[in-house]
């Protein structure tokens, strides 16, 4: 199978595993993505990072059979992490430099990445996804806090 009907196969399948995962059906999100096992990678910046957003992070890494790889810039509270991701296996990483220049050369010593996701308030994430896309062929998914 050449890498483009591989990567739109592993694409499907992700987005498909998430679907059923975000709606509860765990063992038919498993069972989708039953091959599939990696990281997710969460970046960001700030102090926080919503309830919510680490649901659904979780959801996709259950969905995927993943571990949770966390690149941030800032503090999180290790209190919520441990509440919300206690099903995972995750990892942090804090970082001082700027983030979207040093997140390309973190990723590439990372093996196995499934899907990169990024939370905050900050548009110019989006920026990283062509250049994520083109370099490690795997979805890049911006979240925007309300």
């Amino acid at each position: 199978m050449n890498i483009w009907k591989r990567f739109k196969k592993e694409w499907d399948d992700t987005f498909a595993a998430a679907t059923f995962a975000e709606a509860g059906e765990f063992e038919t999100a498993k069972e989708i993505a039953k091959n599939l096992n990696g990281w997710i990678i969460l970046i960001g910046e700030g102090d926080c990072i919503s309830p919510k957003g680490l649901s659904y992070v979780k959801k996709l890494c259950l969905a995927n059979n993943s571990g949770l790889k966390i690149i941030w810039k800032g503090k999180l509270s290790l209190d919520l992490l441990s509440s919300e991701l206690k099903d995972l296996f995750w990892q942090i990483e804090y970082i001082n430099n700027e983030i979207t220049r040093i997140i390309p050369s973190h990723l590439r010593n990372i093996k196995n990445i499934k899907m990169v996701v990024s939370f905050g308030p900050n548009s110019r994430f989006r920026n990283l996804a062509h250049k994520i896309n083109g370099e490690f062929l795997c979805p890049f998914v911006c979240i925007y806090p309300k």
